[in-house]
């Protein structure tokens, strides 16, 4: 089996549910031993604190709201995959 570097994955189209998009990928990476280490940032357009909060209650490691700094979404993904 492949080693993962990282993973990309789009999904949920505008008005999506953070909880059960974001818990279906943190419930996948559960249910699969070679996903393990894949770290799980979530960037989205919901920004309020109630939302970052709960995509990190969910089991995301990181979690960028719109609009960001590409340097910040960098940093996320190079400390994630490090």
């Amino acid at each position: 089996m492949a080693d993962f570097d990282g993973v990309e994955v789009a999904e949920g189209p505008p008005g999506s549910d953070l909880v059960e998009v974001g818990g279906e990928l943190v419930e996948r990476r559960g249910k699969h031993q070679r996903l393990a280490g894949v770290p799980i940032i979530m960037l989205t357009a919901l920004s309020e604190e109630i939302d970052q909060v709960t995509g990190l209650e969910i089991g995301a490691d990181d979690y960028i709201p719109k609009p960001f700094w590409p340097k910040r979404a960098l940093s996320a993904s190079s400390r994630g995959l490090a």
